[in-house]
């Protein structure tokens, strides 16, 4: 009897946008996609344990990333919240744009971009 294993399998999930911004490496205004990498040790074609885990803001265009520390993992989660209900209007441009100046996820990206472009 032998068995297969292996490392590397990555997984990928994109949250969606999360923080309008100008994106440091193409220079284009966008939503940052929060997205969460995972590589993963696996049996059998399997993924069993994930020994290593990323979390980014992506941009949508270039696929340049920032990724984030763990402290920042549940402002994170907020914003994404708060994009989809601004996004979905049930939350006012002033009210969105309020909480991202209070939150401060990423000093390089500031928020300040137009998320009126709901892209």
């Amino acid at each position: 009897m032998f068995f297969v294993f292996g490392w590397g399998r990555r997984t990928t999930a994109d949250l969606g946008p999360t923080l309008p911004g100008r994106c440091p490496n193409c220079s284009n205004e966008v939503w940052f996609h929060y997205r969460s990498y995972r590589t993963w040790f696996s049996i059998m074609f399997v993924p069993l344990i994930p020994y290593e885990a990323k979390l980014l803001l992506v941009c949508p265009i270039c696929s340049s990333g920032l990724e984030l520390r763990i402290d920042q993992k549940a402002k994170a989660k907020h914003l994404n919240r708060l994009a989809s209900a601004f996004l979905a209007n049930e939350l006012s441009r002033n009210g969105f744009l309020a909480a991202v100046q209070r939150i401060k996820l990423l000093p390089a990206i500031d928020g300040t971009a137009d998320p009126m472009n709901k892209a």
